[in-house]
């Protein structure tokens, strides 16, 4: 039975784990061949896997959102508001911090290469866009989160173009699996638990960066 706490707006440390694995499942079920279902390439239809692809990373940014705000809660601290994750990461304790980045890089290092998980998507005219005005990936764990900070907030309303004035097209860029693997590495620095079960982080059909 749920009761509804209306006295005070309490924080649930293990509610907050729970659905971030949640959360996490399900956005670790859609990477399998995402880049096989979205070939590089521009289309002026979208394809159904665009949907898929931006559920799983509505789904992992939030779902990492909600390990770092567990790990506020565990350590005593009030979670910062907010889905920045990079600014909810950095409000943690330096040794927190390193030994989550420790966890994310044995499990990125474990993982066959190429094995990027990466896509960019381009909105704007039907013409190729210039690929080269992206930076080329840094996958360590700062610029990997600070690169998907506002990643639950600008997938989830993909259907919304916001094209400044100087510029030609909106670029999105989703890491899926670096961000999967550092919901990885947060709910076993939390839990101690191993891979999330039916992840989807393993095998050849999650190989490659794909830009469309």
């Amino acid at each position: 039975m749920v009761e509804r706490n209306r006295g005070r707006s309490a924080r649930d440390y293990d509610t907050a784990v729970g659905c971030a694995e949640a959360f996490h499942r399900v956005g670790g079920s859609l990477m399998t061949g995402i880049p096989a279902r979205l070939p590089e390439g521009s289309s002026r239809k979208i394809p159904p896997a665009m949907g898929d692809l931006a559920v799983c990373a509505t789904n992992l940014a939030f779902a990492a959102e909600l390990y770092l705000k567990a790990a506020h809660m565990k350590l005593g601290r009030t979670p910062p508001v907010g889905h920045d994750l990079w600014k909810l990461f950095a409000g943690l304790p330096k040794p927190f911090r390193l030994s989550v980045e420790r966890r994310y890089v044995r499990l990125f290092n474990s993982l066959p290469l190429p094995l990027l998980g990466s896509i960019t998507v381009a909105r704007g005219p039907e013409a190729s866009p210039d690929w080269k005005a992206e930076s080329p990936r840094d996958y360590s764990l700062e610029r990997m989160l600070k690169r998907s900070r506002a990643a639950f907030e600008s997938w989830r309303y993909l259907f919304e173009v916001e094209i400044h004035v100087s510029q030609t097209y909106e670029f999105h860029t989703i890491d899926y699996l670096p961000l999967h693997l550092v919901c990885e590495a947060l709910r076993s620095e939390l839990t101690g638990a191993g891979p999330t079960p039916d992840s989807g982080a393993s095998g050849k059909d999650l190989e490659g960066d794909s830009r469309l």
